[in-house]
């Protein structure tokens, strides 16, 4: 007979997953937490425009996984392709109590707009409590401040859409994001943010 145990079903007490446009750090942010091997779904990407974007060789295509080990039970993470011809990927894979984790750039003219088009892609009013936003390359300068994402998040919704300043390399800022996506108690390694 056998000492290993037997698991039929999901292990994870959580589930989130990172979504956003092309090259904002959702697989940077898997890998980046994540206490497993990422399975990840990166392909060489063709397309110059791609290219451009902070010289991104690669892309995903599919749906990235890890897990976090948390003392509260292992979180199942999820990176999600950014392009829009793989909406229909992101919402028939994701299941319905996924909390999702928008990021969204900070560094350029036109992050507003992007913004909000990515809460109508996702359509963030029914995910309610399950969205949180995550901004990254704040550092670079170049976009609108902080303020300004909150004023739109509040114009767009009726509760408060938890919004943080993260960087999807460092893992105490993916860890304090993923603990406030995932409602879990903040621990003494997790920085405050906000």
């Amino acid at each position: 007979m056998s000492n290993r145990t037997t698991v039929i079903g999901h292990r994870a007490i959580r589930e989130l997953a990172f979504v956003g446009p092309f090259g904002v750090g959702k697989t940077t942010a898997v890998r980046t937490l994540s206490d497993i091997e990422v399975a990840n779904t990166e392909v060489v990407t063709s397309s110059f425009r791609h290219r451009a974007v902070g010289g991104k060789a690669r892309t995903t295509v599919g749906i990235d996984y890890g897990e976090w080990h948390t003392p509260e039970g292992i979180v199942a993470l999820y990176g999600t392709p950014g392009q829009a011809r793989f909406r229909i990927l992101r919402s028939r894979n994701l299941p319905e109590t996924t909390r999702q984790i928008l990021l969204l750039y900070g560094d350029h003219e036109h992050a507003l707009e992007e913004a909000r088009e990515w809460l109508s892609y996702l359509d963030a009013e029914r995910l309610g409590a399950r969205l949180t936003v995550g901004l990254t390359r704040l550092e670079r300068g170049g976009g609108p401040p902080v303020v300004a994402y909150r004023q739109l998040l509040d114009a767009l919704f009726s509760r408060e859409i938890p919004l943080f300043v993260v960087d999807p390399r460092k893992r105490e800022d993916v860890a304090f994001l993923a603990r406030m996506a995932a409602r879990l108690p903040q621990r003494a390694e997790d920085r405050g943010n906000g």
